[in-house]
């Protein structure tokens, strides 16, 4: 286990070797699988961006290698590189689309589906 859900985070991860997958769980030890991340993939940047505490849990699949980069030094670089900014912002705003695509499908598919 990389990140627990809940927990409060103050760095962010880049995957240098292997593959870790992204889930939810409830307390009765059902699992969602919400992605498999692999090289040069991150994780946990929400948390460092807003502050708050981790929205899934982080776990490797394997033995997995990663580069830790604390918040104080990823806004730092965030601040100093507007294009790295730009292209962090591409990547969450994704992943909202994605999100969103999948409510719709949940939310608007019938029954059979």
């Amino acid at each position: 286990m990389i990140l627990v859900e809940g927990q409060t985070g103050d760095a962010m991860y880049v995957l240098r070797h292997d593959a870790v997958k992204v889930t939810w769980s409830n307390g009765d030890g059902k699992e969602v699988v919400l992605a498999f991340l692999r090289q040069g993939q991150y994780f946990g940047e929400m948390s460092v961006l807003d502050g708050r505490v981790r929205s899934a849990n982080v776990i490797a699949t394997d033995e997995t290698e990663v580069y830790v980069i604390k918040r104080s030094e990823f806004l730092g670089v965030l601040e100093r590189n507007p294009s790295l900014s730009i292209h962090l912002l591409k990547q969450l705003a994704g992943q909202i689309r994605a999100s969103d695509q999948q409510i719709e499908y949940l939310a608007l598919g019938d029954a059979d589906s």
